[in-house]
């Protein structure tokens, strides 16, 4: 016999029902027009990934946004990387890496993530991790004043006004699937505003 399931709930819910031989079953979650399902959900569709390499944006924004500021940061200026200062900048770094590997394995058991599959951290998680220590290492570096000579006004502008879409493109799928979430939107907002926050203070001490 058919299990009897109610009507999926209004709101972001999870779809939750008792078969008939008693075991509770959640389902799909419902949020508006769109329905939310787990990695096992999708690979029991047919579908192998949650997002291909290729669809996700973070990809494209390391290539062509974020690699070329820090190839332009390193060949102007030089970087006190072996400093205490230096060091300690590369701690922070990689910290935040690490906070947001965990917080991006976390929501890959559940909704689609390239950086992990089933609970597991994907070759393309370690190596978007490792890029983004580097990348927050030269950037923390330029932006504190790590640098000699100091970055200039001009290249501080600059670099904010490219780095201000690379926080959009590092959270979009290029996908017909892909809905940008609430929680996306505010880390999108908050990364933006950080940037500006941190430019603009740099901007007065200069």
């Amino acid at each position: 016999m058919n299990e009897a399931k109610p009507s999926p709930p209004a709101g972001g819910q999870f779809l939750v029902y008792r078969t008939e031989d008693g075991k509770l079953k959640i389902d799909v979650r419902f949020e508006g027009e769109t329905v939310w399902l787990t990695q096992t959900q999708i690979s029991a569709r047919g579908i192998a990934n949650g997002w291909s390499l290729m669809e996700h944006g973070g990809v494209w924004a390391d290539a062509f946004i974020m690699s070329p500021i820090l190839a332009y940061v390193a060949s102007k200026y030089q970087l006190e990387y072996y400093s205490r200062k230096g060091r300690a900048m590369l701690t922070v770094a990689i910290l935040i890496s690490l906070s947001a590997g965990y917080a991006y394995h976390q929501v890959g058991t559940t909704m689609p993530e390239a950086h992990t599959h089933y609970g597991v951290t994907t070759l393309a998680g370690w190596i978007h991790g490792l890029f983004a220590v580097a990348a927050i290492w030269v950037c923390g570096m330029a932006y504190l004043g790590m640098t000699s000579p100091r970055v200039s006004r001009s290249d501080l502008v600059a670099i904010s006004l490219i780095l201000t879409p690379f926080f959009y493109l590092g959270v979009k799928k290029f996908s017909d699937r892909w809905v940008l979430t609430t929680e996306a939107k505010w880390q999108i907002a908050l990364e933006i505003i950080l940037l500006w926050a941190i430019t603009f203070i740099r901007l007065r001490s200069a």
